[in-house]
């Protein structure tokens, strides 16, 4: 008998590469036929919308519900605030319950999250002054094929993750200054330290194929030798090659909540973070992270102030020759929204740190604090190569024996 399950796991790697692949693609066209059908009536809003304006609100549509979405998109909007003057805001959203995590820490004026959200939002956005922009990915304009167009680069949308990094430059986030909120019956307080860690079982935009978990297990030896009481956190599977060691498995608990993810990640000394929006937890409770795995060179995972990055690199399968960074950077921001993400598998290989560069990176994120300095070689890097991505505006840094190993990479 056929079950889905099982032929999911046997293909797992695959399966992930379809689903999100053509996901996306499904997705627009089903919002695009949305759009059509109600064009027509949008103008029924208009007097909605004047009223609405009157009273002095704007709405916020834009906030995704993803942890990588929901945390700098919120953020984002908070540090924005003060541009908007006295407006108030009307909080729509589907009801999903990282949506309710923020309506408990935050009071919005007014929330929806009816049956009739995707038909309520998909009308605002024809108006785009009634509302307030806070994602840092969507776009802020309603060409009928706006994903496929020119007009859609990827450099449009780095100018939302700049603003939000120059915003964090200046202000501490809202989760930050909400830090005490997440000491409240936070059991894990009790542990002298803690060491998250993180790894991908599905594949993402940042790592198209599954790495190894055999690669953290010289770390987790190491950090366990130094007392450290390390949470396996996500949503994912841990691996069974983490079983062997003394590991709390959060991520398979019954008690997965963005609310405990936030505790968690608040009591923690440490986290390694595999190529994911999870980092933006740590990022913005001010804790140190190491984002390893993610071929996205140029992009950081988030503000950075206190994480080492160590990414992945790139081989030519042809020449078999590594990219060099520019190049790598290059190709990580070709194409349009879409298709940019994805790495042409017959033409290029991913090459993921080694367990040896996992430990060193990890011995250097121990050792990060606020008075090291960046060495000459991530001076280097972010000189090269700010304009790529947005590492303009990052503090995030490179970690400093990769990029000793890897020197002959700069161009």
């Amino acid at each position: 008998m056929f079950k889905f399950s099982s032929f999911k796991n046997k293909y797992r790697n695959r399966y992930y590469y379809i689903r999100s692949f053509y996901e996306i693609y499904i997705r627009y066209i089903f919002i695009n036929f949305i759009k059509i059908i109600i064009s027509p009536f949008a103008i029924l809003f208009i007097p909605f919308l004047i009223i609405i304006k009157k009273k002095g609100y704007l709405f916020i549509t834009d906030i995704m519900s993803g942890v990588g979405h929901i945390i700098p998109e919120f953020d984002y909007f908070y540090l924005n605030q003060n541009k908007n003057g006295k407006s108030k805001y009307i909080f729509i959203n589907n009801g999903n319950s990282n949506y309710k995590f923020l309506e408990k820490i935050y009071v919005f004026d007014k929330i929806y999250s009816g049956n009739l959200f995707l038909l309520l939002v998909t009308a605002i956005n024809f108006f785009n002054k009634s509302k307030i922009k806070c994602s840092q990915t969507l776009p802020d304009h309603n060409m009928p094929l706006n994903f496929f167009s020119k007009y859609y680069k990827k450099n449009f949308y780095f100018k939302y993750y700049d603003n939000y990094f120059k915003l964090r430059e200046q202000n501490k986030s809202f989760f930050y200054i909400k830090k005490n909120y997440f000491e409240i019956n936070n059991k894990f307080l009790n542990y002298q330290k803690i060491a998250c860690i993180h790894f991908r079982e599905n594949i993402s935009h940042s790592i198209p194929t599954i790495s190894n978990p055999s690669n953290y297990l010289k770390t987790l030896e190491y950090l366990l030798n130094k007392n450290y009481y390390i949470i396996f956190v996500g949503r994912e599977r841990m691996p069974i090659e983490f079983k062997n060691f003394s590991i709390l498995n959060y991520a398979e608990s019954n008690e997965v909540s963005l609310l405990n993810d936030f505790k968690i990640f608040y009591a923690s000394n440490i986290s390694i973070i595999c190529g994911s929006g999870i980092s933006y937890i740590p990022d913005t409770l001010e804790k140190k992270y190491l984002y390893i795995n993610s071929w996205h060179i140029s992009r950081p995972g988030g503000y950075g102030n206190q994480s080492i990055v160590l990414p992945s690199l790139i081989n030519k399968i042809d020449e078999n020759k590594i990219l060099s960074f520019k190049e790598q950077m290059i190709l990580e921001n070709s194409g349009n929204h879409l298709s940019s993400h994805y790495l042409n598998k017959n033409k290029y290989q991913l090459v993921y740190p080694t367990d040896i560069n996992i430990l060193n990176a990890t011995k250097e994120l121990i050792n990060l604090d606020e008075n090291t300095k960046f060495n000459s070689l991530q001076i280097k890097f972010i000189n090269d190569y700010k304009n790529y991505g947005f590492l303009k505006n990052s503090k995030a840094r490179i970690s400093a024996s990769f990029l000793d190993q890897y020197s002959k990479l700069f161009d």
